[in-house]
């Protein structure tokens, strides 16, 4: 009788992938997991004159993407934001809506500045740790990059956005205090107040754990070739590969 012996085979772990590895995947030139992918609906831009459009990542997943390609996607849906609303009234809402300080710090930072300052035409209202909307010409960059900076911290953050462009006279015609909150439940009466109005451009994130910000315009006061033009200057000027569907 023969025996064989054979060796206890080696359990092999998957390996952890460090911001490193991921940097280094993302430069490969045929790689997906370093671009921007650019994507419209409907795709016929005859079929009606409001357009829904996104910039994703590969899959989404804000899980698969370094912390330098987050914080680069983050700047360039920013830039997207300013292009679209730069000559536009428009509303930028940002919600924290667990209210952790230490995940809304540089907002409340941001909106005690603002409260200080001479605010011109622009209107502030401010519920520290949980929102911050302001109505103004544009987007103001100095508040995205706040909401930006908390962000940056971790990938897997509750906080949001969205911002609505509305046509010349709308938000004039609103009191004061149809936009003032004290609890979560207000700042949701408040979006969706928004949302359902004729807004020129609705731009938004979908969600904290994705790479994926949505915008929805209208092609008669924006035409889709002045939305591709902000898109690719957008991601020009973080240096981001641009995908862009073929329709």
């Amino acid at each position: 009788m023969f025996f064989h012996l054979f060796g206890k085979k080696k359990r092999e772990f998957p390996k952890i992938r460090t911001e490193e590895d991921m940097i280094a995947e993302e430069n490969k030139p045929d790689s997906p997991y370093g671009k921007i992918y650019f994507n419209w609906y409907p795709s016929s831009l005859e079929e009606t004159m409001k357009t829904a459009y996104s910039i994703v990542s590969y899959d989404c997943d804000v899980s698969g993407n370094s912390m330098d390609y987050f914080r680069r996607f983050n700047r360039v849906a920013a830039d997207i934001a300013y292009g679209l609303c730069k000559d536009y009234t428009t509303a930028t809402l940002l919600t924290c809506p667990i209210g952790m300080e230490e995940l809304s710090f540089n907002l409340d930072k941001y909106a005690e500045k603002k409260m200080q300052e001479p605010q011109g035409d622009a209107r502030f209202f401010h519920c520290p740790f949980y929102a911050l909307l302001r109505i103004g010409k544009g987007v103001d960059p100095e508040m995205l990059e706040a909401y930006y900076r908390d962000r940056s911290k971790d990938l897997y953050d509750p906080l949001s956005y969205s911002c609505f462009a509305m046509k010349d006279g709308f938000f004039e015609s609103c009191p004061d205090n149809l936009f003032e909150f004290n609890e979560l439940e207000d700042i949701e009466k408040i979006r969706n107040f928004l949302s359902q109005f004729d807004h020129l451009v609705w731009h938004r994130d979908i969600d904290f754990c994705h790479n994926d910000v949505q915008f929805t315009v209208d092609r008669r006061i924006i035409p889709h070739e002045q939305v591709v033009e902000i898109v690719m200057q957008a991601c020009k000027n973080q240096g981001m590969p641009l995908h862009i569907s073929e329709k």
